[in-house]
C-alpha cells in the first residue's frame, strides 16, 4: 500500500519499501565513503613536520655556533 502524500508526487513503492528511491541510500554511502579522510596520515604527517623542524632547530643552532668561533678575533701579544 503506498501512501497517499507519495501517490500525487508520482512515487512508486512496494508495500515493503520505506523510502521512494533506495538506491539514493546507497549512492549517498559511496559519496560518504570517497570523501572520508584516514586520519593515520594526517597523524604521520604532524609528525614528521615536528621532526623537521626539531631538526631545522638543531642544524641552524649548530651552524650559528659554528659561525660565532670563527668571528671571535685571536688575541695578538704585542712584546715590547
Amino acid at each position: 500500500m503506498v501512501p497517499a502524500e507519495n501517490v500525487g508526487r508520482g512515487l512508486r513503492m512496494s508495500p515493503h519499501e520505506t523510502e521512494p528511491y533506495p538506491f539514493l541510500k546507497s549512492m549517498q554511502e559511496k559519496i560518504n565513503k570517497m570523501t572520508e579522510v584516514n586520519t593515520t596520515y594526517a597523524r604521520i604527517v604532524l609528525i614528521l613536520l615536528a621532526v623537521n623542524l626539531l631538526f631545522t632547530g638543531y642544524v641552524v643552532t649548530r651552524i650559528s655556533s659554528v659561525s660565532e668561533a670563527q668571528q671571535v678575533p685571536a688575541k695578538v701579544e704585542v712584546t715590547e
